[in-house]
């Protein structure tokens, strides 16, 4: 009777074994094989692209418009003169869109960024952003 008992409990601890061995990612085979290969190094390749931050605020051009809102974590929404736009919250206007609520009237400075190196895909970065002053 003892027999059979043991069997299964032995079953279950080597089950519980190659569990434990598969999952702890320590393969002792493994590492002394990757120690062989050698590890590819990362060259910085210089670019002619624009890099992800602005140009200047030499280069900011100025807007008002109405708030439609945030799109996601790092844009909104302006209705401008050409109609519904886009902007990336620039450095600085992060916090900005807590403080507004849809249809504000707003006045930003943006500046203008190609996208892939193709002149008519323009990204707008805002630089300012904050509530109109209505006069009322």
């Amino acid at each position: 009777m003892r027999q059979k008992r043991l069997f299964p409990a032995t079953a279950a601890a080597a089950v519980l074994l190659m569990a434990l061995t598969a999952c702890s990612g320590n393969n002792s085979a493994q590492s002394a094989d990757n120690s062989a290969t050698p590890v590819p190094t990362v060259t910085p390749v210089e670019s002619t692209e624009p890099t992800s931050s602005p140009s200047s605020e030499a280069d900011a051009i100025m807007g008002t418009g109405i708030y439609n809102g945030q799109i996601d974590n790092h844009s909104v929404e302006i209705e401008t003169k050409d109609g519904a736009t886009s902007f990336e919250l620039g450095l600085g206007t992060e916090n900005v869109p807590e403080t507004l609520n849809e249809g504000d009237s707003v006045i930003f400075e943006y500046v203008e960024r190609t996208v892939g190196g193709d002149e008519s895909v323009k990204q707008h970065i805002l630089l300012n952003l904050s509530l109109a002053d209505t006069g009322g």
